[in-house]
């Protein structure tokens, strides 16, 4: 079992200076000592081959994230170092990290500090250290540190684990809760927890360190369990309902906060990052981590997410994916066939997953009528037009609620079959041209699913094709294979995805970019 390392550091961007020849030593200090930098670290035990180090870099005053700053990790048990620059908002990444001894350096403009630390196998600790930064004949030498270990935070009750994300923690004591004292909140606490904890499991053990999935084998049994977890969580979801008084207090991006645990994404990874005017909000402001007051409603909305992850959850694993590993080894190309047939073994699965989907339409129009009939104004996760206590930088107004209901219609068409997305409009949502000509059947591919075929070669035979006829015949022939019997060359189109464009439009707030607002449309489900 090898370990996954997030790591935050605070310290002052910029470019990387010539190495010290004392960066080891304890040189004098300033008479006034300030701890200017702070490195956090967080190793979660995981089944991944190799471990990957990820963080933020930030103004230890100021909170705002440093561009720029120069992040070596360096190991005998590495062929060189490994070297990550901070984006714009001061995020880093190292990955395929095998278990040894580290020194991590983060250089600034007019500063460097290290520290080192063990990857270890099945360790699990929280780390947080202060550099007081030493001056040298006019440059900054970091004091090597030795990082100890320091166990994860023992909670007393399943909320508040869950409130700091420690997920295992909160299933775990949440159980032996609600086998003493069933109430609808443990039941809820239960269904955020088990949900967590099902990201998590996913994430170790089907995917490697870059994200990419890891043997199909190890992906497929990630995500039958995943999908068991998920059946957990609308078995607590159900009960918590049962309570139409229900409310639940829940800071969700404290949870991967800094001092947070929980770890699908980097630090900060679930903040609140726009106003409702469309303007960023500066790191360290409280905006960006409201503590939201979950009710009644919000379980409908809840039911219908689950339901969807529980449809794309069967949807893979109807299919056969070992021809992953045979393209992922190192004679791939030699070992594919010319096509690639992704057969399906479990059509019941297809069948179970267009219920679910169903099941979610439903939910989600009982979480916005929900929504529409509350009388408070109190934190609230989904407002309807009438409230105005809420975090979500939507503009959530009568024409956001209408385009709801119409799109959860829509979808229900796609679903039954009786309409299909026009492929020349989908490329239109996105701002593309060039689109193939034809539809997506969606309710066929739900209805009498077939094997998936393709070319490798047939997307760059399409791309290289001068002739306009002989391009569409190409690009046909491939969705032919691809969808099955998914592909129409007519059918009555949905009015989908002239929503979406229009949303395009109406929605243009500044600064603000179509894929952000799209991100919470759909998170309206």
């Amino acid at each position: 079992m090898a370990l996954v390392i997030a790591v935050a550091a605070c310290g002052s961007g910029g470019a990387k200076p010539k190495p010290l020849a004392n960066t080891g030593s304890s040189a004098a200090k300033p008479a006034a000592k300030k701890p200017a930098t702070e490195f956090r670290f967080e190793l979660v035990a995981s089944s991944l081959e190799g471990a990957s180090a990820e963080g933020v870099v930030r103004d230890s005053g100021t909170k705002e994230p440093l561009v720029g700053t120069t992040v070596v990790l360096s190991s005998p048990a590495l062929q060189g170092e490994q070297v990550a620059i901070t984006d714009e908002k001061g995020y880093f990444k190292l990955t395929d990290l095998p278990p040894g001894d580290y020194t991590l350096s983060a250089y600034g403009s007019d500063q460097t500090t290290q520290g080192k630390f063990k990857v270890e196998k099945g360790k699990l600790a929280r780390i947080t250290l202060d550099w007081d930064l030493a001056v040298n004949a006019g440059e900054n030498a970091g004091e090597i540190v030795q990082i100890e270990a320091e166990p994860e935070p023992t909670f007393k009750t399943a909320l508040e684990a869950l409130r700091r994300g420690a997920m295992a923690q909160a299933v775990k004591l949440g159980r032996a809760e609600l086998a003493n004292k069933p109430t609808a909140q443990l039941h809820g606490v239960l269904a955020f927890a088990t949900y967590g904890f099902a990201l998590e499991s996913f994430r170790f053990e089907g995917l490697a360190a870059g994200g990419s999935a890891k043997t199909a084998k190890d992906f497929k049994n990630a995500m039958a369990n995943f999908l068991t977890e998920l059946d957990k969580v609308q078995t607590h979801l159900i009960a918590a309902a049962k309570d139409p008084k229900f409310t639940l207090e829940l800071c969700v991006a404290c949870m991967a906060a800094d001092d947070g645990h929980f770890r699908i994404a980097g630090f900060g990874a679930l903040d609140v990052e726009r106003d409702r005017a469309g303007k960023p909000i500066p790191e360290g402001d409280k905006r960006r981590r409201p503590t939201y007051r979950f009710d009644h409603g919000d379980l409908a909305w809840a039911r219908a997410m689950i339901s969807y992850h529980q449809a794309i959850a069967n949807i893979t694993l109807a299919y056969d994916w070992g021809w992953i590993d045979r393209l992922m080894s190192e004679d791939g190309d030699a070992k594919l066939d010319k096509k690639i047939k992704i057969k399906l073994l479990e059509p019941a699965r297809i069948a179970k997953a267009r219920e679910l989907l169903l099941s979610g339409l439903v939910a989600s129009d009982e979480a916005r009528l929900a929504f529409l009939a509350e009388t408070d104004d109190d934190r609230e996760w989904v407002p309807s037009p009438k409230q105005k206590n809420y975090a979500s930088p939507l503009a959530v107004d009568v024409a956001l609620y209408k385009s709801w209901e119409d799109v959860v219609a829509d979808v229900r068409t796609l679903v039954s079959g009786t309409t299909g997305i026009s492929l020349k409009s989908l490329w239109s949502v996105f701002g593309e041209k060039g689109a193939p000509p034809g539809f997506i059947d969606l309710g066929a591919m739900l209805s009498s699913p077939k094997d998936i075929v393709f070319e490798l070669g047939a997307i760059d035979r399409i791309e290289i094709e001068k002739n306009v006829a002989k391009r569409a015949k190409l690009m046909t022939t491939f969705l032919q294979g691809l969808l099955g019997n998914g592909y129409k060359a007519k059918m009555k189109a949905s009015p989908l995805t002239d929503r979406l464009i229009q949303l395009r439009k109406d929605r243009d707030v500044a600064e603000q970019v179509f894929e952000d607002k799209l991100k919470y449309v759909l998170w309206l489900n």
